[in-house]
């Protein structure tokens, strides 16, 4: 079972990656995006890694970091006598043995690991997530409509913290349990959104049998589907133009609608740890010595948010341990 590791690299990233390169071990592939416009002297060393020459320039929530994974991609399908595609960045790591995650691939054969929900599986997405996917990013009415309601809701139901829904991180509720919340700040905002969604009202890139998914950007798939993602972009270059142009933070609903809509008989669920968001810096957290207990106990493959600090504590525990 060989695997390609697609790592994504922005700054000030080299000597983590060399250390999440040297706990892969040279049995399998390795290939960085890098994003030289932010590093320009980034070297990492190896003779199974690969360092894209065409490179984006990316940025959070740009559609730049849902390119950078195409090219990944479209680089892992032009190396021979490899069986699975796993994304990481350059605040992941792996927290058990590669050679375990090998034996899973093995025996369960998954043909994707990802976090990965339609609206209409997890109705309580449209109230979150919805206004990025079902009305044009910018200033159009309809965007900032569908922003004000999100807001309205999250302020009436007494939004109060984060948690996470597999690696997707969702608002917790105070006040959700009030008759007059659940009427004013549920039932018709969802109306609404459910209407977006149809696209009575909404113009947005998600029509006809294709439905949107949301998730976390951090995923793997078997390299069958990894053409199959190749070929659906090629068969629906009007929807990936449509998400590329209309749909805001796109890393967090592309490769989850692509494959969301393929319908594989074997998916399952994401293989990483997320941490817990923060609220005011707007970022994960990132682990710490005291989160040891949950990262052995979680069952996952990776993780992340570690600091990208190569001598951080938390870092080289995990990287003696595995």
């Amino acid at each position: 079972m060989r695997v390609v590791f697609g790592i994504l690299s922005s700054n000030n990233t080299a000597e983590a990656i060399q250390q999440i390169i040297d706990a892969i071990g040279s049995n399998h592939i390795v290939i960085i995006h890098h994003d030289f416009s932010k590093q320009p002297d980034f070297q990492v060393t190896g003779d199974n890694v690969h360092i894209l020459e065409d490179y984006s320039i990316t940025g959070w929530g740009a559609w730049t970091l849902v390119e950078a994974v195409i090219k990944l991609i479209e680089k892992a399908l032009q190396i021979p006598e490899w069986d699975y595609f796993q994304l990481l960045s350059d605040t992941c790591l792996p927290i058990r043995p590669i050679q375990e995650f090998e034996h899973y691939l093995e025996t369960e054969k998954p043909d994707a690991n990802i976090s990965c929900f339609s609206f209409s599986e997890q109705p309580d997405l449209l109230l979150t997530h919805g206004f990025r996917a079902f009305s044009p990013k910018g200033n159009s009415f309809s965007h900032r409509l569908l922003r004000r309601v999100t807001k309205f809701s999250n302020e009436m139901r007494g939004m109060d913290g984060y948690r996470m829904l597999e690696a997707l991180t969702i608002p917790v509720y105070t006040n959700d349990d009030k008759l007059m919340v659940k009427l004013f700040a549920v039932k018709l905002p969802k109306f609404l959104f459910r209407l977006a969604m149809k696209g009575i009202g909404f113009n947005h890139p998600f029509r006809g049998s294709t439905q949107a998914y949301v998730g976390s950007q951090f995923f793997g798939c078997s390299r069958e589907v990894c053409q199959q993602i190749q070929d659906w972009m090629e068969t629906n270059k009007d929807l990936v133009e449509g998400i590329k142009t209309q749909v805001a933070i796109p890393d967090e609903f592309f490769f989850q609608t692509i494959i969301g809509n393929l319908n594989l008989p074997n998916r399952q669920t994401t293989n990483h740890l997320v941490n817990f968001f923060d609220s005011k810096t707007r970022h994960g957290n990132e682990f710490e010595l005291s989160d040891a207990d949950r990262l052995n106990d979680s069952g996952k493959f990776f993780a992340r948010k570690f600091s990208k600090n190569p001598d951080d504590a938390m870092r080289l525990q995990i990287i003696k341990r595995i």
